[in-house]
């Protein structure tokens, strides 16, 4: 009788034990898998951001492209309409010299024209470069977003990692108590 009951004794202390074993094991697998979660919502965050960034730079950059096009426009079609004005002045002249007048506002209008037409072709030459930019930008969205998807990767990957290392510790408080309860 006394024997039986230190053995009860014994198996219930074992399993006493084998049961913080078990509980130890799914406290540290929790406690992993909360690291896991928060870090991966810390590098999710952070890819947000790059994209937000690139997305920014990239409206800012086609923002002055949009600018400088519009002002050069502006200027080539001044320039245009200063040239037909002085045409049209040196025209009214002619009256009294027809010929020689004629000939000169014929100079003067090819000149302006050819003005004209330079400006506007560094106007276009200046809005291609401004379209290069906004090419870099997108560039640069780009690249925001790709990294956001590696960062987003690695995340999962720690998440996977962390999960492997709780499965573990867990088995482990699960063999523990096994072992524990077959010596009991």
């Amino acid at each position: 009788k006394v024997k039986a009951g230190q053995a009860a004794e014994t198996v219930k202390e074992k399993a006493g034990e084998a049961k913080e074993a078990v509980k130890e094991g799914a406290e540290k697998a929790r406690k992993v898998a909360g690291e896991a979660a928060a870090d991966a919502k810390v590098k999710a965050g952070q890819a947000a951001e790059t994209v937000k960034e690139g997305a920014d730079k990239a409206r800012k950059v086609a923002g002055q492209a949009a600018e400088t096009v519009k002002e050069k426009a502006g200027q080539a079609a001044d320039a245009a309409k200063e040239g037909a004005d002085k045409a049209r002045k040196v025209a009214g002249e002619a009256a009294a010299d027809a010929k020689v007048k004629a000939g000169q506002a014929a100079e003067t209008v090819k000149e302006k024209a050819g003005e004209a037409k330079e400006a506007v072709k560094e106007g276009a030459e200046k809005a291609r470069k401004v379209a290069g930019k906004a090419g870099q930008a997108a560039e640069t969205v780009k690249e925001g977003a790709d990294k956001a998807r590696k960062v987003a990767g690695q995340a999962a990957e720690t998440v996977k990692e962390k999960a492997g290392q709780a499965a573990d510790a867990a088995k482990e408080g699960a063999d523990k108590a096994r072992k524990v309860a077959g010596a009991g």
